[in-house]
């Protein structure tokens, strides 16, 4: 990481089996999306405090996936990993096959720029971004709303449907949305 930021907290390590333990109430959502491993540490740099929080979720795909779902078109998104979007001191972003989440640690006001700075330093250290988006070649680009799509484990909220795509597409000046299953 910068020189500037000092790990302040031993690395912590969750499975399946015990996010629960520091994500009650979210685990199962990760688990659905192939979540394999949590690590997640606190990092400081004057007097800011930041919870860094890498999940592997197996392949792209699924680290896209539950990155799209929680994300909208109108959030400001920046060019950390394959993307990334801040939103008040927070910033996560997917990048190849993990999912980042990166927040203030306390209560405390931090520099804006505190969350980018040390999640960049994050995606320098995961290796190789992901090839292209997963829907390349699954979805036409004309009239695709652009970060509208999402890779859904459960489209249109049905549970007996298989995952796929979903999408905003602008069609004669409307906006329409599209499904593609897998």
């Amino acid at each position: 990481l910068p020189p500037a930021w000092d790990r302040m907290t031993p690395v912590r390590e969750f499975g399946p089996a015990n996010l629960y333990r520091y994500n009650d109430g979210a685990a199962d959502a990760y688990i659905r999306y192939g979540f394999v491993r949590l690590h997640t540490a606190q990092y400081a740099k004057a007097g800011a405090r930041m919870v860094v929080d890498v999940f592997d979720m197996g392949r792209p795909l699924n680290a896209f996936g539950f990155y799209s779902i929680a994300r909208t078109t109108e959030d400001t998104f920046v060019d950390v990993g394959n993307q990334g979007v801040v939103f008040e001191a927070n910033l996560d972003f997917w990048h190849g096959r993990y999912l980042v989440h990166v927040a203030p640690a306390q209560a405390e006001p931090v520099a804006d720029n505190a969350a980018i700075e040390l999640g960049e330093a994050v995606a320098a250290r995961l290796g190789p971004k992901a090839e292209r988006e997963p829907w390349v070649g699954v979805l036409p680009s004309e009239g695709l709303v652009v970060n509208s799509v999402q890779y859904r484990h459960s489209l249109l909220g049905c549970k007996a449907l298989r995952a796929g795509f979903a999408a905003v597409y602008k069609i004669a000046g409307k906006r329409q949305r599209v499904v593609v299953q897998e």
